[in-house]
This record gives C-alpha cells, structure tokens and sequence, in this order.
C-alpha cells in the first residue's frame, strides 16, 4: 500500500508532544485529559458531563483508565482508551460488572468496535457508548473557544487537538478493518514513512488484533462459543479453546489453539507470525533447553514429538521436495516451508513446524494469504478430534 500522509507524517516527526507521547501512548492521552479535567473543570463537558457535577477523576482504577468522580465520590462515568489496541468486548463487560454502579461508560478509540457497543453491559443496567478520538478533538476544541486558558496551557491543548486529528487521518487510511480484514499484512507494503513516526508498530497490533477476533468468530461458529468459556469434558479431559493476536518481536503474530487439561497438559495450536503458518504442539512433559547445541537441540525436539505426537499434528516427518501436504484442508497442497530444519521450537515445552505464506501473488507452492483463516478453522476442528483420541498423547 502507498502511503499518501506525507503531510502528516512530517507534522507529527516535528511535533514536541507527539514525540512526548511515544513513550506510552495510552497513558500519555489518559494523564492529558486527566490534566485537562483537572485544571478546568469545565472541560468535563467534551464526556457529555454537567460540569457542575464534577469533582475529580482517578487513573487506573480496577485498570480502567480514567474514573469520573461527582459529589461523595459519587463514579460519574468510566473511560477506557484504545489507541493502541482494538476494543474488546470480554474486556469492557468486566468493566461494567465491576462498575456497576457508574452512570455511564465511554470508549475512547481510534477505530470502531466490531460488536454491538450499546449491549456491552456485563449485567449492569447501562451501556459503553463510543467517543472516536476524531470527536474528543472536534469536543474539545468547540470547549476551546468558549474557554479561558492561560497562554501556555492555550498552547498545549491547541497542539494536543490538532497532533490527534494528523493522527486520525493516518489512522483512517491504514486502520481501517474493511481494508485490513481484506489482507492483514500479508502483502507487503510501503511502512517506512509510518516507521518515521513509530506507527508501524500500532498498525501491526492491530492487523493482529483484528485478525485474532475474526478467527475468534469463525471458530465459535463452526464449533460453538462453549469451547471459549467452560470448555467440554470428554474422556481424556477437559478441552477448550483460545484465540490471540499480538505484536511479538516487531512481527504481527495470531495464536488459536485447543488445551486439553490432564495429568499431561496438551496444547495443539496454529501460529501465524509474519509469513509463517505453523502447527506447533506444546506439553507438560516437554523440556528442553533454550540454548545447545545446534544437534543437540535438534535431538531434544525429535525426541519430544518421537515420544508424544508422532507427527499426528504436525505436518511430517519428512518434507518432500516440493514441500509439506496437509490433509486436512480444502487445498491439500503441497506448500513450501524455507525450514533449515525438520523441527523448531520455543523452549521449554513447544515445537513447531511452518509452512511459507505467499507475500503477494501467488507462486507455486505457496499458501495462498486469502486461505489462511480458513485453514485455521480446519486445524482447530482437527485438534479436537485429535485431542479426543484415547491413544493420542496419553494423559495417565
């Protein structure tokens, strides 16, 4: 993707505050408008709260960014700020359980939830309404007009409103789910520009984030919503399901995976860091070392999978020489693996085989980027009945 914010980008690498802000961007918008609530209190109006009502605001309270106090500590509102991160539905029902005596609930957040915000009520009577950073600075900045500040803090807030709109700008171009859910990272893009300013990073948190709730979606479709909350027992033991998305060493990395509980703990996963998609295994009674040998290590892995697996999840125990064939999905391949070596793993108790993911347009051999999620969903529907299997990975 080009980018076309160049405008921007050279605003924000110039700007004071934006590079104060870099430190934690989270915190720094959550202390600014904490600062701003404080020293004019008046300013509470940009939440949609009677100012006269107003008496102080608490920061990281239960982990929710800003606490709005009134009369006798009275909790006016909560707010929870997603800059970096995308708005989590699980995350924002424990908010209102645990406030569940608040007025209102405020989502700060560069982009749009993708579920029904207004329902968000974890069994308390209100519900979490959205406030983009776009209004916050459109809010303040109508506040701005009516208000008397001093010189400096005029200065402050001016900067502060027109940093968050350039901030906007880029966010509506390389943040946008429509187009990320299209293609995530795969196809490779121009991001020096963005790595300027460090927003790179924020854009593949959230390529990530928003790749781990779409898989969340298809795989309690195709094998329910129980398996993400108490699990379903079966005779090797109870089996559930997970999904998560994350940056991790720079590179946007999606982990779903089924756990089955026992003696012998056993996690059958699929991993897509970068443009790698892995099958890996992890088990209690894996151990090896992080750091050996290079043949040693490679023993210790082998003789992980030798004794447990047995290349049953795993993609084989030998890679032909155009690649590695899955059975279990629509297009069974085969796909290419740039493996040096039939194992990796993460030490202590993980190992690992992958799989290339095309960059762009597809080449022979390589998985195609459009195929991955479903072939996710394929891999978890084959890691239950794996899992469910009596002779796979004794649990005794």
């Amino acid at each position: 993707m080009t980018n076309t914010n160049t405008t921007e980008i050279k605003w924000l690498e110039k700007s004071p505050m934006y590079q104060m802000s870099l430190g934690s961007r989270k915190l720094f918008h959550s202390n600014f408008l904490a600062w701003l609530f404080e020293a004019y209190s008046d300013s509470i109006e940009i939440l949609g709260i009677e100012p006269s009502k107003f008496k102080g605001v608490l920061r990281e309270k239960k982990n929710v960014d800003l606490v709005i106090l009134g009369e006798n500590d009275e909790i006016l509102a909560i707010l929870e700020n997603k800059i970096k991160d995308i708005p989590r539905q699980g995350q924002l029902e424990r908010y209102a359980k645990f406030f569940a005596n608040t007025k209102k609930g405020i989502l700060l957040t560069l982009v749009p939830e993708s579920f029904d915000l207004s329902q968000t009520k974890g069994g308390s009577d209100w519900g979490w309404t959205r406030l983009s950073y776009r209004e916050l600075a459109r809010n303040i900045e109508a506040w701005r007009i009516r208000a008397k500040l001093e010189h400096r803090d005029s200065m402050f807030v001016d900067e502060y409103c027109m940093m968050v709109n350039k901030i906007c700008d880029i966010a509506e171009k390389h943040l946008n789910p429509d187009i990320i859910e299209k293609r995530y990272w795969f196809p490779i893009s121009d991001r020096e520009s963005l790595a300027a300013i460090r927003f790179d990073d924020t854009v593949k948190k959230h390529e990530a984030q928003l790749m781990a709730s779409e898989l969340e979606k298809r795989i309690q479709n195709e094998l329910g919503k129980r398996l993400f909350e108490e699990g379903e027992e079966t005779e090797n033991g109870r089996i559930t399901a997970f999904v998560g998305g994350a940056l991790y060493n720079k590179t946007p990395c999606v982990t779903a995976g089924i756990v089955r509980d026992g003696s012998s703990k056993v996690c059958l996963m699929t991993q897509i860091q970068g443009h790698q998609y892995r099958r890996m295994i992890s088990s209690s009674n894996f151990n090896f070392a992080k750091k050996s040998g290079s043949g040693d290590r490679y023993s210790s892995l082998q003789k992980c999978i030798d004794e447990s697996d047995e290349f049953t999840w795993l993609f084989a125990s030998e890679q032909s020489p155009d690649g590695f064939r899955v059975q279990q999905w629509e297009n069974p391949g085969p796909f290419k693996s740039s493996m040096r070596n039939k194992l990796n793993g993460y030490a202590p108790d993980a190992v690992y085989q992958y799989i290339d993911i095309s960059k762009g347009p597809v080449s022979q051999g390589e998985l195609s980027y459009n195929m991955v999620l479903k072939n996710v969903v394929s891999d978890m529907k084959y890691a239950i009945e794996t899992l469910k299997r009596s002779d796979y990975v004794s649990t005794s």
